[in-house]
C-alpha cells in the first residue's frame, strides 16, 4: 500500500468502525459462551487471571486477523486505477522505454 499513495477517508472510517465491532462481539462471545474461557481457566484457575487471559487472546487474535483482513482489503479496494489512468502511465512508459537506448 506504501506504493499506492491513494487515501479514501470514508472507507478507512468504515474499516475503523469493523476493528471496533470485531473486539466487541468478541468480548461478549467471550462473556455469554463459557466454554471459550473453560482451557485457560483450567490453565490458570478460575480466577480473575485466567479470566484476562482468556478475554486477552481472545481479542487479540480476533483483532489481528482482523486487521490483516482490512489491511488486504482496504488496499484492493483503494488502488485501484481507472482505464485512463493506466492508458496515461503506459504512454508515459512508452515514452521511457522510447528515449532509452540500450549500452
Amino acid at each position: 500500500m506504501s506504493q499506492c499513495e491513494k487515501n479514501k477517508p470514508k472507507i478507512n472510517l468504515l474499516h475503523g468502525f469493523q476493528i471496533a465491532v470485531y473486539g466487541v462481539v468478541t468480548y461478549l462471545a467471550i462473556s455469554l459462551f463459557l466454554f471459550f474461557r473453560s482451557p485457560f481457566l483450567e490453565l490458570f484457575g478460575n480466577t480473575v487471571k485466567g479470566t484476562a487471559i482468556s478475554e486477552i487472546f481472545y481479542i487479540a487474535l480476533n483483532l489481528t486477523l482482523g486487521i490483516v483482513y482490512i489491511y488486504f482489503d482496504s488496499a484492493k479496494s483503494t488502488c485501484k486505477s481507472s482505464a485512463k489512468e493506466l492508458e496515461a502511465n503506459l504512454a508515459k512508459l512508452e515514452d521511457y522505454l522510447n528515449t532509452k537506448t540500450v549500452k
